[in-house]
């Protein structure tokens, strides 16, 4: 159980990096 909820904390921290990431770009672009 442990592990799998390290997992999803780390996605969960990846995907919020990897969006502004994402984002950051987009808003200077428009």
């Amino acid at each position: 159980v442990g592990k799998s909820l390290l997992i999803k904390s780390l996605v969960k921290h990846y995907t919020r990096q990897n969006l502004s990431d994402v984002r950051g770009p987009i808003t200077i672009v428009s």
